[in-house]
């Protein structure tokens, strides 16, 4: 019976024994287990922290490399214009390479003197309603001039002044200051429509003027021409750097070092649980702005282990059960999450894979030389630009340092700039000699270098970008060389764009118009017309330049003063290879003193310098041509020799400059005494001679002659002296005396003999 009592008891006993050791070596299997999770999920959201502030550093730093690229096509082309910015942008592809990228920019500096022209050249192009905005008093101003692709939301920031925001203009500053990247802090881009609205930044790269020094902070300052730029939405951006949403992550990103609501830039999970997930807290730096990245696991929904194991233990069976359950669950759940892993691993590295195919296709397409070395300077990689730029083939190269191509001077300065880079973690901006194998020549490059860094942040690797600036340099050479002929001409030299307004004008321009640079800028030229010319005339100017591309001769303008000059003008279009006129260049000289220097040497070569009469050249060509129209018309003409008589004495006893007044007042008597279409001309010495075309009769002829005989005999005052002459006259008639011009001077000539030997002061007709 107490046999039967104690195996009672013992078996009463024995569920609860089970019981308690189930739950004893359940808890600490629990304890255990709730230890080994959190763990593995520690380490595994470590990683996932260290993926996703990789993924963002990464990004950045390609898109970063795009804006480089950017300003090496400035380098290679200082004169990049709209169509050639499209075309580079549009063979990165952005949409398919770069997600989150708005677009590719550049933002000129505007300065104030020149906005009108700034504005008038824009709208030239077809964009009439361009205009710089907002436009603020200040002298230093700026415009985004190319923002590519030109899609309705990028047309909303044409013309934009960023520097008139102050977080813009605080990156801006960064970067001309620096002459490297520099990104913005957080703002709202003016691309917004007020739909979908999100945070924004814009990263810049400073562009220099070619030729000008820019190694220290103030040359940058007087030699910047504007930035390179992207602008990013962020909730864009992430969408590319991250893929498909992170359901098991709440990622926050702050602008600045600080977690501050007001500078949250993007968040993953909007009203997010918070309470039991772990977070991390990553600063990252890009582009010389800083970011906080603060990352937390999620709680995990339906696996509260501990409350299925304690209801589990209320029965031995249901704790057994329970047992085989969560081992069998917890083993289907690590193959599950090791399939998981394997999952993400081969789609991690197909991702890979594609994005380094991608790359190295970019990289390829790319128009700047690119390679990267290793640490012992030995080629790892280099795109088709730099076999073309260097004359080398990779195979040539590849796991070389080069020093059987290049010279030692030159290997000599690769070395010690990836040592600084390396050493120092610098980056390097550099110009040098480049020797290029398969022309045999040196050639001036422009050298970009900076440290790519492994994992634990060390450099690993050099990557350099190098643009072939020879041609440029030789063409600043030229442009400088113009520039100084364009400074020294004594010609004046004018320049107009495409609305015909004033561009560029040189001193001599100034010297022959009055007008200074200043006044003259902006202006359409025909500011300086002086109202001598027709409308036909311009009319003519402007077909001969729309036609011919060119129109040269004389034209009268109006100097500042009021006085009128003559320009003898040359002008040309400059056209692009559409034909479109780019330019107008008009080149003249002030010739108002050479054309009156050739009017007195064509007056003194056929007028009388002391009577101003025509001289014996001029009369023979005017009785020339009276005898022609006497011919056509059966008409006749007289010819009138005139001779003076007692001008000798006079001439020997008072002078010859009495002499010489007695001349011009007898010119100045005959002039009088004959038609406007009749010619007294002085032969030399004391002779005259008279033609009267159209001439009806002798009497006619005789009647004028008479006059003449009382007018030249009247007494004239001189010097206080009286004096009074005489003259003898000699006539002959076409045709009756002869049909050439030496037999009617002939005729008359003998006609004035007879008349001087006959009586002083007569008259004779040639008989």
């Amino acid at each position: 019976m107490e046999r039967q009592t104690g195996l009672a008891r013992f078996l009463a006993l024995l569920p609860w024994s089970a019981l308690l050791l189930f739950l004893t070596v359940t808890f600490f299997a629990w304890r255990q287990t709730v230890k080994l999770e959190e763990a593995r999920s520690a380490a595994d959201f470590d990683l996932h922290v260290q993926e996703i502030t990789s993924a963002i550093d990464d990004r950045l730093d390609t898109y970063v490399q795009v804006l480089r690229g950017a300003r090496g096509l400035f380098h290679s082309n200082p004169s990049v214009d709209r169509q050639a910015w499209r075309h580079y942008v549009d063979s990165l592809m952005l949409a398919e390479y770069y997600p989150g990228i708005l677009g590719v920019g550049y933002a000129e500096v505007v300065p104030e003197n020149l906005r009108k022209m700034h504005e008038a050249g824009i709208r030239a192009e077809g964009y009439p309603e361009y205009s710089v905005h907002p436009w603020n008093n200040g002298d230093f101003h700026t415009a985004i001039v190319y923002l590519e692709p030109f899609s309705p939301r990028n047309r909303r920031a044409f013309g934009y002044d960023m520097w008139t925001e102050p977080v813009r203009r605080a990156a801006m500053q960064k970067a001309m200051q620096s002459g490297k990247s520099a990104m913005s802090g957080k703002v709202r881009l003016v691309q917004e429509t007020g739909k979908d609205v999100q945070a924004g930044f814009l990263i810049y790269i400073p562009i220099y003027r070619n030729g000008m020094p820019h190694d220290t902070e103030a040359r940058r300052k007087r030699a910047l021409r504007g930035w390179v730029y992207s602008p990013f939405r962020m909730n864009d951006l992430m969408r590319g750097v991250l893929g498909k949403p992170q359901s098991e992550f709440d990622i926050r990103i702050y602008d600045g070092n600080r977690v501050d609501p007001a500078s949250l830039m993007y968040r993953s999970v909007h009203n997010a649980a918070s309470g039991t997930g772990i977070d991390m807290v990553r600063h990252i730096e890009i582009a010389s702005h800083p970011w906080t990245i603060v990352i937390s696991s999620l709680p995990e929904d339906g696996k509260n282990r501990s409350m299925v194991i304690a209801l589990g233990g209320g029965a031995f069976s249901l704790l057994l059960f329970s047992i085989i359950w969560l081992l069998v669950h917890g083993r289907g759940r690590a193959v599950r999450y090791a399939e998981k892993l394997n999952h993400d691993l081969i789609e991690s590295e197909s991702r890979f894979r594609a994005s380094e195919k991608r790359l190295q296709e970019i990289i390829e397409l790319m128009p700047v030389a690119l390679y990267i070395k290793d640490p012992q300077g030995r080629i790892l990689l280099m795109n088709r630009a730099c076999e073309a730029q260097w004359g080398l083939a990779f195979d040539d190269l590849e796991g070389t340092d080069g020093s059987r191509y290049f010279p030692p001077e030159q290997m000599r300065i690769f070395r010690e700039k990836d040592r600084e880079i390396f050493e120092g973690r610098v980056e390097a901006d550099f110009e040098q000699g480049m020797w290029n194998d398969a022309l045999k020549q040196n050639r001036i490059v422009h050298a970009f270098k900076k440290p790519i860094y492994d994992e634990q942040g060390n450099p690993a690797h050099v990557i350099g970008m190098v643009v072939d600036i020879t041609e440029q340099r030789e063409k600043e050479k030229e442009l400088e060389l113009a520039g100084i002929v364009f400074d020294n001409s004594d010609e004046a030299i004018m320049v107009t764009d495409p609305s015909n307004r004033i561009a560029m004008v040189n001193p001599a321009f100034t010297e022959i118009t009055g007008y200074s640079a200043r006044e003259a800028l902006g202006k359409n030229p025909a500011f300086l017309a002086s109202g001598q010319h027709e409308e036909q005339f311009y009319q003519e100017f402007w077909k001969s330049l729309k036609e011919e591309g060119a129109w040269r001769g004389e034209m009268f303008d109006r100097r500042k003063n009021g006085e009128i000059y003559v320009a003898w003008m040359s002008v040309k279009a400059l056209k692009d290879e559409r034909g479109e006129v780019l330019r107008h260049v008009a080149i003249f000289s002030d010739i108002t003193q050479r054309k009156q220097d050739a009017e007195r040497v064509r007056h003194f070569a056929h007028y009388d310098v002391l009577t101003g009469l025509p001289n014996r050249l001029l009369f023979g060509d005017r009785l020339h041509q009276a005898l022609s129209q006497a011919r056509r018309e059966k008409s006749r003409l007289a010819v009138i020799f005139v001779d003076l008589d007692r001008f000798k004495p006079i001439n020997d006893n008072f002078g010859h400059d009495v002499g010489d007044r007695l001349l011009k007042e007898i010119a100045a008597r005959m002039t009088e005494c004959v038609r406007e279409s009749d010619t007294v001309s002085r032969l030399g010495g004391d002779e005259f001679v008279v033609l009267l075309p159209e001439v009806d009769s002798e009497e006619d002829a005789l009647k004028v002659a008479e006059k003449i005989l009382s007018s030249v005999a009247k007494p004239m005052e001189i010097s206080g002296h009286v004096v009074s002459v005489s003259a003898s006259i000699g006539i002959s008639f076409y045709p009756d005396h002869g049909e050439t011009e030496d037999e009617l001077m002939k005729c008359a000539d003998i006609a004035m003999y007879r008349a001087k030997r006959a009586e002083s002061g007569s008259v004779r007709l040639y008989q």
